[in-house]
């Protein structure tokens, strides 16, 4: 018996069917599953709820001709339908509107059938608020019901109904061309295609995913994708962070890979496995080793002026840049004037606040000043000339606004948007932890990983920068630039990433409560820096020696022993805090913290005297803050109630005369001692003030 095939009919460049039992005759008994593109009668706006027509993509049409599954007609547009037909054409159209309408009506109504009482009681609630009397209200259903369908057809209007008809198209075949031939654009992927399709799977695109091909052991209706296919070229070599990237791609979709390679007329696959993802990592490490022990290497790290301090979270990055100077590579520090205007989504869970163009340029400013500083501290403080061979390479720092100001838009977008796959960078960690959470993800942030791509190609073009260092959270980035610089300059590059530092709690270190300590002693002063580190755990002090010290690793190893046998000096703490804050504030600031340090540990208020009152202010955070005209005859007792220590007198004369009360660092027991200068009065015009042991006052002398 001669099989009955299939008639599809051809319309904007796609082959189509509007008739369910083909539909569902070409899904279940030929896996071919295409796509629909109308939408469900009642509801026209609910894009979710598709109808007929499916359409079919250039590999499926393809595949039903070759096989001789279906016959595919185009209509014939030479001879015009006659004024008859297009009536009764006409009102064809008008009998399946009103038909839809009926039945979209029908299926609102009882909607509120189902939610009658909640409607009733609704009504009832809002009539007795607006003033009607409780006895005076008579809502019934019936009554309700009818208001609800005069209003739906008074506000009903054709037009909002969007509806493809699922019938047969109004055309008939005979009518019509019919196609013989069908070309496909890329006759590679239609090969993997078609292969696939005769080993029993079911197959669909996977470009959203990143790869060609998704294949499935039963309907996709019923079951996931088991597999994501990636068509290789035999003759072009595969790069190892292109298998990671695929390896890693099926990991977060929880897929196998699948390498379909072409040979002749057959293809030949082969499966990615990721059971040892370590593997992956020594191919690099062994490289990359290799690479800087024994060649001149150009390495950068990129810093958004999102303020106009780095702060301690930065700091790591910042040492590995001044490790890779010490190793004598080029080190480079890309300040993203352009980037900081879109806000790198790596590590949050909410989207940085748009910052003004000036509030960016004066943020550049002082990122650019603070590196500067730190690097020359640096080679001032830690670096030690034994030959001219061992001469620092100067740091280079660059503003990657100087290659955006003159892009225009729609030429980045044609000429680099092309190079990158959605589903790759939809699959970055970044991104998912995003798109997960309540606040979602906006499109300005998702473009970061874009441009962040195309800020390393610029390097690697003109400074020939191979290297590019972050944290662990630029992962996904620097996974981006590899693949855009393989694309476009089919050559490899390599990211170094770095831990993120956590405290005890697991918070991102020098981050408390959302207050970052941050590198600018406008900010954070001297002494709040040095005592940030001095107080670190034991538990942390052998970890943060290790990374932010430039001892050698024996050396961190003596000082650990030390300080495990008396603890009690703090000696790693000690170590680590002079290193950082002679590293970020240079001597004097060092001296500064040190000098302040004595004077409220060891009763030296003297440094306290020669400081700013901001800086004051801050080392006490949080203590009452006054200032006072000085008057002649003010005693402690006075002072001590305009400065508000004690609630009334009685408590002030006793605290006072039981030695609870301080000034600067000197008890005090008479009430009626005469304020002085140069006793209570220090050579900034501060007079700190203790009550008991910990609650301290500021008053200013103007």
């Amino acid at each position: 018996m001669e099989r009955v095939k299939i008639k599809l009919i051809f319309l904007n460049g796609r082959a189509m069917t509007f008739n369910a039992d083909d539909y569902i005759k070409l899904r279940t008994e030929y896996r071919i599953i295409g796509k629909f593109i109308g939408v469900s009668a009642p509801y026209p706006r609910n894009v979710n709820l598709q109808n007929l027509p499916a359409c079919y993509s250039d590999y499926e049409t393809r595949l039903m001709i070759d096989e001789d599954i279906v016959d595919i007609y185009q209509k014939d547009f030479e001879e015009a339908p006659s004024e008859e037909m297009k009536v009764a054409y006409q009102d064809h159209q008008k009998g399946i509107r009103e038909e839809l309408m009926n039945a979209h009506m029908k299926n609102k109504l009882e909607i509120t059938k189902q939610n009658m009482q909640q409607i009733i009681k609704g009504k009832r609630k809002k009539m007795i608020k607006s003033g009607i009397a409780e006895s005076d209200i008579n809502i019934t259903a019936e009554q309700i019901i009818k208001e609800e369908e005069m209003r739906y057809r008074q506000t009903y209007n054709p037009q909002n109904l969007h509806s493809q008809i699922p019938t047969e198209h109004p055309f008939h075949p005979s009518r019509s061309k019919k196609i013989y031939s069908f070309p496909v654009s890329n006759k590679a992927k239609y090969q993997v295609f078609y292969d696939l399709w005769k080993k029993g799977f079911f197959v669909t695109n996977a470009e959203n995913f990143g790869g060609d091909f998704l294949t499935y052991s039963g309907d996709p209706i019923y079951f996931h994708a088991t597999q994501i296919v990636h068509i290789i070229n035999r003759e072009e070599l595969l790069e190892p962070h292109f298998l990671i990237s695929c390896g890693r791609l099926s990991v977060s979709v929880k897929k196998k890979c699948l390498f379909a390679y072409l040979n002749n007329d057959s293809v030949i696959y082969q499966t990615l496995e990721w059971d040892n993802p370590k593997i992956f990592v020594k191919i690099y490490s062994d490289k990359i080793q290799a690479d800087l022990g024994k060649a001149e290497q150009t390495i950068y790290a990129g810093f958004d002026p999102t303020s106009d301090s780095l702060h301690v979270g930065n700091l790591l990055v910042l040492l590995g840049l001044i490790h890779a100077q010490r190793g004598q590579h080029q080190p480079i520090a890309l300040i993203g004037g352009a980037t900081g205007l879109i806000g790198d989504p790596s590590g949050r869970n909410t989207e940085r606040k748009l910052l003004e163009n000036e509030i960016i340029k004066n943020n550049l400013i002082g990122i650019k000043k603070q590196i500067n500083s730190i690097f020359d501290n640096h080679h001032t403080y830690f670096w030690e000339k034994k030959s001219k061979k061992e001469q620092l390479k100067e740091l280079m720092i660059v503003n990657n606004a100087d290659w955006y100001e003159n892009i225009n838009f729609v030429d980045f977008i044609s000429k680099v948007g092309r190079h990158f796959r959605l589903g790759q960078m939809l699959s970055r960690t970044s991104v998912q932890s995003r798109l997960e959470n309540e606040e979602g993800m906006s499109f300005t942030e998702f473009t970061y990983q874009v441009f962040q791509a195309y800020d390393w190609l610029q390097l690697y073009q003109k400074y020939n920068c191979r290297y590019q260092m972050g944290g662990m959270d630029q992962m996904g980035n620097f996974m981006t630039g590899c693949e855009l610089i393989t694309r476009v300059l089919k050559k490899q590059a390599f990211g170094l990433a770095l831990p993120i530092i956590t405290n005890e709690e697991g918070n991102k270190f020098g981050k408390s409560a959302g207050n970052a300590v941050w590198l600018d002693s406008n900010k954070t002063s001297e002494f709040s820096f040095y005592q940030f580190f001095l107080r670190q755990p034991d538990s942390e002090a052998e970890k943060l020696l290790k990374l932010f010290s430039f001892l050698p690793t024996n050396q961190v190893f003596d000082v650990i022993e030390k300080h495990k046998r008396n603890p009690e000096l703090r000696e790693a703490q000690t170590l680590l805090a002079n290193q950082l804050t002679l590293l970020i504030h240079g001597e004097n600031g060092l001296k500064k913290a040190q000098n302040v340090s004595n004077a409220l540990y060891n009763g030296d208020i003297n440094a306290i005297g020669e400081m700013k009152s901001t800086e004051v202010k801050e080392i006490f955070s949080g203590a009452p803050y006054k200032e006072f005209l000085m008057e002649s005859g003010t005693t402690l007792m006075d002072l001590a109630l305009k400065a508000e220590c004690f609630k009334n007198k009685n408590d002030a004369h006793r605290i006072i005369t039981a030695g609870g009360f301080y000034i600067n660092m000197k008890r005090s027991i008479n009430p009626q001692e005469i304020i002085v200068p140069n006793i209570h009065i220090l050579n900034n015009g501060i007079s700190l003030i203790r009550v008991g042991k910990r609650n301290y006052y500021i008053v200013r002398w103007l």
